[in-house]
């Protein structure tokens, strides 16, 4: 959900919509993972337009904006993406009863 926020969110003095609109202006690709142990955020763009991306992603980086109204979206979104999970995925099931069962939750 981090890395979907941290999107969602915007960054510096771009909301979420100004953001996508100046990511695409650009005809960047932004790419953001998070793992246990890291996170990663780039972009791709053309030279001509590396100031612009740097900018953005600086901003990503430094300023993520975490707006609260963007959370509660992304967070219903999840529930009901693992609700879905609970009644169809036998292996999801699996593997929450195991982490319960290793890390006691």
């Amino acid at each position: 959900m981090t890395v979907e926020w941290l999107e969602a969110g915007g960054a510096g003095r771009w909301n979420s919509r100004q953001l996508r609109e100046a990511i695409d202006a650009l005809g960047a690709n932004l790419e953001i993972s998070v793992t246990r142990d890291a996170a990663r955020l780039s972009i791709t763009v053309t030279t001509d337009h590396l100031d612009a991306a740097l900018e953005i992603l600086a901003a990503l980086v430094g300023k993520p904006r975490f707006d609260k109204v963007e959370f509660d979206k992304l967070k219903q979104r999840e529930l009901e993406r693992v609700e879905s999970l609970s009644r169809t995925s036998g292996s999801w099931i699996a593997q929450m009863w195991l982490q319960k069962r290793l890390f006691r939750l």
